[in-house]
């Protein structure tokens, strides 16, 4: 699902600017309401966001409410300090009951590309919503919507996916090498990379693949090492012969939707020859 054509503006109450889709990292409704850290309510997550405050949002039910809540999600605009995803993803697969952000549907604020929403195979209904809250301590649930002001009209495109594989921007990322171990954790929505590197030179490095790649600095790891084995995906093996041209190329690639820890498997390897 992706949504071609988000507009207008709204804002948390009269007299505040209104401002897009994607909310407002400054102004009153930021610094009087503080960061909104909503708790889960019933069968449905909480969300947390870090740095902008009242962007629309949307949560995906099917024709039965979920058991128990699942995780809430955490989003930043700029500031990745207590983690979370980056709004500036290109795929988000949200669980049934998990609040997400949508904002205008774009990588950037009025520009940047089509942002895709993977839907969960149980759907049958999406909720959009606007997010506010009251000042400190009334920031933990959704409040204070007597003065708000404004509206938005969203345009939704839902189709059957076809595969495709993306080349994303990053920061940063592992070097080229071959024989990582690598494990996702379907609960965290992440995969870990550790070890791998060429022939004669093992690493020691470990990597978290969460919307882009982060070095991490564990207390104990183990010893340099490759090809230990793990549980993750691999698109593909590369011969003997030919490791040494596909390590040098030390880049990532993923599929949007598979989710995004599953796609750090296909680090360091242009040929794919199965699955």
């Amino acid at each position: 699902m992706t949504f071609p054509s988000v507009g207008g503006g709204w804002g948390c109450q009269y007299g505040e600017a209104e401002y897009s889709a994607d909310g407002e990292t400054s102004g009153l409704c930021l610094t009087n309401g503080g960061a909104t850290n909503f708790n889960s309510i019933g069968p449905f997550s909480g969300i947390h966001l870090t740095d902008f405050q009242g962007p629309l949002v949307g949560m995906f039910l099917a024709n039965t409410l979920p058991t128990t809540a699942p995780a809430a999600l955490r989003f930043y605009a700029s500031n990745s300090a207590d983690g979370g995803v980056k709004t500036n993803f290109l795929t988000l697969s949200p669980q049934l009951g998990q609040v997400f952000f949508i904002g205008d549907g774009l990588t950037g604020t009025g520009t940047g590309s089509i942002q895709t929403f993977i839907v969960p195979a149980a759907a049958t209904h999406l909720y959009l919503g606007y997010l506010d809250n009251c000042a400190p301590p009334g920031n933990t649930v959704p409040s204070c919507y007597s003065d708000n002001v404004g509206s938005l009209s969203a345009t939704a495109l839902l189709q059957y996916y076809i595969p495709d594989w993306v080349e994303p921007t990053l920061s940063t990322a592992p070097s080229a090498r071959g024989g990582a171990s690598m494990a996702y954790d379907a609960a965290g929505y992440y995969a870990l990379l550790f070890g791998g590197g060429t022939f004669g030179a093992p690493d020691d490095d470990t990597w978290v693949w969460l919307y882009g790649w982060y070095q991490l600095s564990p207390a104990t790891s183990p010893s340099a090492r490759g090809f230990a084995g793990s549980r993750a995906i691999w698109w593909g093996r590369p011969e003997r012969k030919q490791v040494q041209r596909h390590v040098d190329l030390g880049r990532s690639y993923l599929d949007p939707a598979v989710p995004v820890g599953l796609a750090a498997a296909a680090q360091s390897h242009e040929r794919r020859d199965g699955v």
